[in-house]
Protein backbone atom coordinates (compact mmCIF):
# COMPACT_ATOMS: atom_id res chain seq x y z
CA UNK A 1 0.00 0.00 0.00
CA UNK A 2 1.08 3.06 -0.94
CA UNK A 3 1.01 6.16 1.33
CA UNK A 4 -0.39 9.79 0.37
CA UNK A 5 0.02 12.88 2.87
CA UNK A 6 -2.12 15.42 2.49
CA UNK A 7 -1.88 19.21 3.53
CA UNK A 8 -5.30 21.18 3.33
CA UNK A 9 -5.70 24.45 4.28
CA UNK A 10 -8.63 27.07 3.59
CA UNK A 11 -8.56 29.39 0.70
CA UNK A 12 -10.25 33.00 0.51
CA UNK A 13 -12.67 32.26 -1.39
CA UNK A 14 -14.77 29.69 0.65
CA UNK A 15 -15.81 27.72 -2.11
CA UNK A 16 -12.27 26.44 -2.82
CA UNK A 17 -9.31 24.94 -0.75
CA UNK A 18 -5.61 24.98 -1.13
CA UNK A 19 -4.23 21.37 -1.33
CA UNK A 20 -0.50 20.54 -1.27
CA UNK A 21 0.86 16.56 -1.32
CA UNK A 22 3.75 14.42 -0.81
CA UNK A 23 4.42 10.35 -0.75
CA UNK A 24 6.26 11.14 2.86
CA UNK A 25 5.38 13.27 5.84
CA UNK A 26 9.34 14.78 6.07
CA UNK A 27 10.07 15.50 1.97
CA UNK A 28 9.10 18.94 -0.07
CA UNK A 29 4.87 19.17 -0.56
CA UNK A 30 4.04 19.47 -4.35
CA UNK A 31 3.33 23.16 -5.06
CA UNK A 32 -0.53 24.29 -3.76
CA UNK A 33 -3.33 23.08 -5.93
CA UNK A 34 -6.46 25.45 -5.80
CA UNK A 35 -9.48 23.08 -5.39
CA UNK A 36 -13.32 23.55 -5.57
CA UNK A 37 -14.77 21.96 -2.09
CA UNK A 38 -17.29 20.62 -4.43
CA UNK A 39 -14.51 18.43 -6.08
CA UNK A 40 -12.58 17.56 -3.52
CA UNK A 41 -13.58 13.84 -3.17
CA UNK A 42 -13.02 13.70 -7.14
CA UNK A 43 -9.58 14.92 -6.43
CA UNK A 44 -8.67 12.96 -3.81
CA UNK A 45 -9.59 10.11 -5.28
CA UNK A 46 -7.64 10.90 -8.35
CA UNK A 47 -4.70 11.32 -6.13
CA UNK A 48 -4.87 7.94 -4.23
CA UNK A 49 -5.14 5.94 -7.77
CA UNK A 50 -2.27 7.41 -9.41
CA UNK A 51 -0.28 6.81 -6.09
CA UNK A 52 -1.18 2.88 -6.56
CA UNK A 53 -0.35 2.75 -10.03
CA UNK A 54 3.23 4.87 -9.54
CA UNK A 55 1.59 7.92 -12.14
CA UNK A 56 3.34 10.84 -11.52
CA UNK A 57 6.51 9.66 -10.35
CA UNK A 58 10.16 10.53 -11.24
Amino acid sequence: MTALYAHIEPADDPAFIWLRTSAGPKPERKPAMLVARSELNAVLLMLFDAAQTGAGTC
